[in-house]
């Protein structure tokens, strides 16, 4: 009997660390619209923690979509684990403002928009865009694609990480 209490109290721990994990960073590029380059501002300058904190600015080491553009610019990444996803950190590092749609994929591979943004306005100000989905998901994710529209933007656009937690 204890033993099967421990067996049972292991499992349980196991199960919680899945699914609350700690912050975790785009490890992955799925697919893209678009990048400026196939080393500097390529997409997977996504990838990880943010090259450019606390110093927001232009930089090398993020992705850039084509600009000028005047369609759609997407973005697609992959974590190392599937969770709950209560909150998302995108660091908009150079003219923030762009982020229209945000959806999150399931273990099928179902897509669920989460965020939407249907008026996009250029800020000079750069932030990390927080994100506290109105619903608690009530799926596993490990993948997001970030929608941006940049069609009135007049300068480039950058983004140099994005965290799920």
């Amino acid at each position: 009997m204890k033993l099967f209490k421990f067996v049972i109290i292991i499992i349980l721990a196991v199960n919680f660390n899945l699914t609350y994990a700690k912050t975790q960073w785009a490890s992955k590029v799925i697919g893209f619209s678009s990048q400026a380059d196939i080393l500097e501002n390529s997409a997977n300058q996504i990838l990880g923690k943010p090259s450019v904190t606390p110093r927001f600015g232009y930089s090398n080491c993020a992705w850039m979509p084509n600009f000028p553009s005047t369609k759609i610019e997407w973005i697609r990444v992959k974590f190392d684990m599937p969770i709950y996803i209560r909150q998302i950190a995108i660091n908009e590092n150079y003219t923030a403002g762009a982020i229209i749609k945000i959806t999150a994929f399931d273990s099928l591979g179902n897509g669920y928009t989460i965020f939407t943004n249907n008026t996009p306005e250029q800020t000079q100000a750069t932030k990390m865009l927080n994100i506290f989905p109105s619903e608690s998901l009530n799926f596993r994710s490990d993948e997001l694609r970030i929608d941006i529209s940049t069609a009135l933007f007049n300068d480039y656009y950058q983004i140099d990480a994005v965290a799920i937690s």
